[in-house]
């Protein structure tokens, strides 16, 4: 029966894509023929392997006929099984290096992280099954050292092929999750301890991105559902994954509280609530418990990434620069520094953090006000008057 279904390369020839999204096609035995809208035909193989969905691209069309589609496809069938047959350890632990992360995942990110969907993303969007699968059981000296060059060799070619930063996440995520397998005696030596970020994505520049006023005039125009939250974070100058968590039940007496959960710090902290920032809360709907709708960054994000090419601005800025901009427009206007430090909940270091717990209140909502009126009197003026 699974025959009679099977395709043919005529089939695969005259197959028209969708004009929005993908169109898939089984071939049998979890083959598929992917037609992207631009035409592109691409074979993927989809499985399950322990429980584990997995997919893989075997080719395009254009270079791999159904027959070798179908034999690439049958290889990597018969290297599942063998890793299902494998012997596993008596205490079950994790064989390869997909399921250790699995594991560290489900054990100590998502108890641990205020936002461990960073994290799962990471994981199953971007680390290919090629890595995933690696054999970690028994790994001798011999098999740690290829292990350690074959991820730093992908690494590299993720931060040449994307984002240095993006590469260097992903290290510290394997690390993490190394570091986790050896001090539970899964691994007997943590294969990438000395793998440092100057071997994969180089060292990162710090950020030092502000925007102009000019900028920050444009962007509160700007035509976006996500112009809100802009506002929103311009305005208190927190982080935008702080914002997303935030509920309509955090704004209590003329200040958003930010529970220690939600904090990338751990510590409670609130926001003086100006009229600037409840005019922007008024325009939301208060049916339903999040203030924000959007709950990933990543879209908003994307659209800014598409709106500051599209304006011609250069380089372009991020969420987080917003808070950048906070700090150090409030630090122009002669806010005293550790007001300022207390209104990003920043933790002091030094003696300062263990003696010095004052909550400056009236302090941080002077310079709430004072960067209120600062943003209003940038985005009210006159295109004249910003000119001359």
């Amino acid at each position: 029966m699974a025959k009679a279904n099977r395709l043919t390369d005529s089939q695969v020839r005259a197959f028209k894509p969708h004009p929005r999204k993908d169109r898939w096609v089984n071939d049998g035995n979890g083959l598929y023929i992917r037609v992207r809208p631009n035409g592109t035909k691409t074979w993927v193989l989809r499985r399950k392997v322990r429980g584990h969905a997995k997919k893989k691209t075997l080719g395009l069309y254009d270079d791999m006929s159904l027959r070798d589609a179908r034999i690439e496809a049958g290889v990597i069938r018969k290297e599942d099984k063998e890793q299902i047959e494998r012997p596993q350890t008596l205490d079950d632990s994790p064989a390869t290096f997909g399921e250790l992360l699995d594991q560290y995942y489900n054990e100590h990110v998502e108890a641990a992280y205020t936002q461990p969907r960073k994290i799962r993303m990471y994981i199953d969007n971007r680390v290919p099954d090629d890595i995933k699968d690696m054999v970690i059981v028994d790994l001798d000296e011999y098999g740690t050292r290829q292990f350690r060059v074959a991820i730093r060799k992908w690494l590299r070619h993720y931060a040449t092929s994307r984002a240095p930063t993006a590469a260097n996440k992903l290290l510290a995520i394997f690390k993490q999750t190394t570091k986790y397998g050896t001090a539970i005696g899964y691994l007997t030596v943590d294969p990438l301890r000395e793998l440092t970020k100057k071997l994969v994505g180089g060292t990162e520049k710090r950020g030092d991105r502000t925007l102009t006023n000019d900028e920050i005039k444009k962007l509160w125009y700007a035509e976006s559902r996500y112009l809100p939250l802009f506002k929103f974070l311009l305005l208190t100058g927190q982080r935008i994954g702080e914002a997303q968590l935030a509920n309509w039940t955090d704004i209590e007496d003329e200040r958003w509280l930010i529970p220690a959960e939600n904090s990338k710090n751990k510590k409670d902290h609130w926001v003086p609530i100006t009229d600037p920032i409840n005019e922007v809360l008024s325009t939301l709907s208060r049916n339903r418990t999040k203030i924000f709708a959007t709950r990933s960054s990543r879209g908003v994000q994307a659209w800014l990434k598409r709106w500051c090419e599209h304006e011609g601005i250069e380089p372009r800025f991020t969420p987080h620069d917003l808070r950048r901009t906070f700090v150090t427009e409030l630090n122009e206007l002669h806010v005293e520094p550790y007001v300022v430090e207390r209104c990003v909940n920043h933790s002091m270091s030094g003696v300062m953090a263990i003696y010095n717990q004052a909550e400056y209140a009236e302090g941080r909502i002077a310079a709430a006000k004072l960067w209120s009126d600062h943003v209003l009197s940038i985005v009210e003026e006159s295109d004249e008057t910003s000119m001359s």
